[in-house]
């Protein structure tokens, strides 16, 4: 993790780095800060997630559920609760909390145990993008996707893919695979 407080003056910029968030080296996988009061930094390492509501001077480690390992990102939702994509070798899955970081669940448990390599919201509907290299098995790559209450694995040719990345423009969702950029109409 790196910090810097004077990003706007470009021709003196200064950066704290590396900061050492969970006090073993380990560097950042993920970031995210979250709205509210205070503003709360969340940083992961390969093993852990923790948060600091001091700007990053020091970090408490959240309480994670067993089998949790890299978390690669996190999205905040509109109502408060925070995600994150846990990837486990060629397991993982989807981390939920709703204390502003403190305490993790498996949000996916049970629907699919893969690992999550990205997030996205469209919506009230959240997707998944995952799978791992060593792994073909295909109800272990692709796209799922959340509508509140189920988790279902989308069709269309994406499923059995590597989904690396997704992202949204207008009313298309991009999904990077290992092998292409596939394109889906997004909705929510």
């Amino acid at each position: 993790l790196a910090i810097t407080s004077n990003f706007t003056d470009t021709s003196n910029i200064t950066w704290t780095y590396p900061v050492d968030v969970d006090g073993s080296g380990n560097q950042a996988t993920a970031v995210l800060v979250l709205s509210g009061t205070p503003a709360r930094l969340l940083a992961a390492t390969p093993t852990k997630i923790l948060h600091s509501d001091n700007g990053g001077s020091s970090f408490d480690q959240a309480t994670l559920p067993a089998g949790s390992d890299t978390i690669s990102s996190f999205v905040e939702l509109e109502d408060g609760r925070v995600l994150a994509a846990n990837k486990n070798g060629v397991a993982g899955g989807v981390l939920v909390s709703s204390d502003r970081g403190e305490s993790w669940s498996s949000l996916s448990e049970g629907a699919f145990n893969a690992p999550c390599n990205t997030l996205l919201v469209v919506g009230t509907s959240l997707f998944a993008g995952v799978g791992a290299e060593m792994d073909s098995d295909s109800a272990k790559r692709g796209i799922y996707k959340y509508d509140g209450s189920n988790w279902t694995q989308l069709a269309g040719g994406i499923e059995g893919q590597l989904v690396n990345e997704l992202v949204v423009a207008g009313n298309r969702i991009f999904a990077a695979t290992l092998e292409s950029v596939g394109v889906a109409q997004a909705r929510g």
